[in-house]
């Protein structure tokens, strides 16, 4: 096998990387929605036009799912925009979607290696780009389909990097700046983190091969006009941003992040390491919500990881002392793309792994030019594949989690049993499909282990309702927890219970409650009203 891929010239490899790339995330075209796919996508029309396509560059991430702005102020209209064509293609099938993703994480995956064999031979490049590729911890950001915008963000700001040492386009300066920072504006139209690519495409175009045995001043002069056309695309960011959204024109500023960040600034080095663990030994494979546990860190935990970080830190920069700076750099690639998790962690946010999506690249190809050095060829190849079918294999029972909500969540209240989100979660989707009994269950789970947010209150009395137990629903709902008198889909849920169970009067009750947002409600009212005053029996 490996005379064979030794056989094929850089384009072939490159191509052989896409295909089995796709080949290995391919099991995810036969998933469903899952999470917030179901705000998005199925819920309401927003996507659902071509006008959307501008739409989508005039509002924030939220307005698709008609929620309001975010307060870290997301804005991801790449990725919004792809499922307008999505479902101009596909209409309402979730296997385009989920074919898209695979198509543009396999791009991706080929601009990964088009970048790393600028600086080791096609065959490591190609190696490398496989193991970050078909890595377990990618669930969220692949077999997901709301994970898309991290998908975006890799491709354009690794595009950029490799542009910025591409000898072909940095021989033509006009051509070259305006190329580097048209893919760095599209990798932060991605997703905002898109930003760190800016450093990424710096410090690599420093280490193209071109510039060696040339003097320091042209790795200098290579900076430089790289961070100037970085510094053109965060400008044009920022004035996009600055006319879309609310609050600031860049992100988590409203929001009160970098106060947030400080106040935990000593969880950090713990929540880095935690991003370092799980990519190395992905356990979990649903969503992962670390904001328990870095609350739960004491004192000792975290000076703990604060000198296993520092000892790290040593030993990443120990090739920079030596004058080869490129593990450094690819080392500092990851670094850069985690650092905006601790605050994301601390700001009790829901997800984990597709945060990790974009350093990837940056982790292996790092570790791989140390161990390159540290090990013999034969051992690291062995290692190499032996740890790459391991991940291989829980990728294939990652995508199966994330086929729909159902699979999702149940994984989620096993790996996480004590994060409320997820029996939340649970509840809500088993609402949905109609196991009321289990519904019910979830829902009290959720208030034994005192949510944050939101409240399951509504999901039980709507499930209590549903299995014909009206005075339960409406003692929930009026007495236990009033504020639930605000939803208009429960009022209406325990109207039909009480107008199933012959008490005209009960039901009008709680239709009037609704009436004013919800034609059914407003109908029933109509219908009963008038049989109601004559003392007529009512039909249901």
């Amino acid at each position: 096998m490996l005379q064979r891929l030794r056989a094929l010239n850089p384009r072939q490899l490159g191509a052989a990387v896409a295909m089995l790339t796709f080949l290995a995330w391919s099991p995810a075209i036969l998933g469903g929605f899952a999470w917030d796919d179901t705000n998005n996508l199925v819920d309401n029309q927003r996507l659902q036009g071509w006008g959307a396509l501008i739409e989508v560059f005039k509002h924030d991430a939220m307005w698709s799912a008609k929620m309001d702005q975010a307060v870290i102020a997301t804005y991801r209209p790449l990725s919004l925009a792809s499922f307008v064509i999505d479902f101009q293609i596909f209409r309402g099938h979730a296997f385009g979607y989920h074919l898209s993703s695979l198509l543009w994480h396999a791009l991706a995956a080929w601009i990964v290696y088009r970048l790393l064999s600028r600086f080791v031979s096609p065959l490591e490049a190609a190696g490398v780009t496989l193991f970050w590729a078909i890595h377990p911890i990618h669930n969220e950001a692949v077999a997901w389909i709301n994970g898309r915008s991290e998908i975006f963000a890799l491709l354009f700001g690794a595009l950029a990097a490799w542009l910025a040492t591409e000898p072909r386009v940095m021989n033509r300066p006009l051509v070259r700046e305006g190329a580097i920072a048209g893919a760095l504006l599209l990798s932060m139209l991605g997703k905002e983190s898109g930003v760190v690519f800016m450093g990424v495409a710096v410090l690599l175009s420093t280490q193209a091969p071109e510039l060696e045995g040339q003097p320091q001043s042209a790795r200098w002069r290579r900076a430089g006009q790289t961070l100037s056309a970085a510094a053109l695309a965060l400008a044009a960011y920022a004035v996009v941003r600055g006319q879309v959204l609310t609050g600031g024109a860049f992100p988590g500023v409203d929001a009160g992040l970098g106060k947030q960040t400080l106040s935990g600034f000593d969880a950090a080095a713990a929540i880095i390491l935690k991003c370092l663990s799980d990519l190395l030994v992905p356990v979990n494979l649903s969503v992962t919500y670390l904001y328990l546990w870095a609350k739960a860190l004491g004192p000792d935990h975290k000076a703990v990881a604060w000198a296993c970080l520092a000892a790290l830190a040593v030993a990443a920069l120990s090739p920079l002392a030596r004058r080869r700076p490129l593990a450094t750099f690819m080392l500092a690639w990851w670094f850069a793309s985690v650092v905006p998790v601790v605050p994301l962690a601390l700001r009790d946010w829901p997800g984990f792994s597709r945060w990790l999506y974009l350093g990837g690249p940056g982790l292996w190809a790092g570790l791989y030019l140390l161990a390159r050095d540290a090990l013999p060829a034969r051992a690291l190849r062995l290692t190499a594949a032996v740890v790459a079918f391991v991940y291989f294999v829980q990728t294939q029972r990652g995508i199966q989690v994330w086929r729909d909500s159902g699979t999702l969540w149940a994984r989620m209240v096993v790996e996480q049993p004590y994060e409320p989100y997820g029996w939340l979660s649970l509840a809500a989707w088993l609402d949905r499909k109609g196991d009321y009994v289990g519904a019910e269950k979830a829902a009290l789970r959720t208030g034994e282990l005192k949510p944050r947010g939101h409240d399951p209150w509504g999901i039980l009395a709507d499930a209590q309702a549903r299995q014909g137990r009206c005075a339960e629903a409406t003692q929930t709902a009026t007495v236990d927890y009033p504020a639930m008198g605000r939803f208009g889909w429960l009022q209406s849920s325990i109207g039909y219970c009480w107008e199933k169970a012959g008490d005209t009067a009960r039901a009008l009750e709680f239709y009037r409650k609704c009436e004013a947002e919800q034609a059914y409600c407003k109908a029933r009212v109509q219908a009963l009203a008038p049989a109601h005053t004559s003392g007529a029996p009512s039909t249901p």
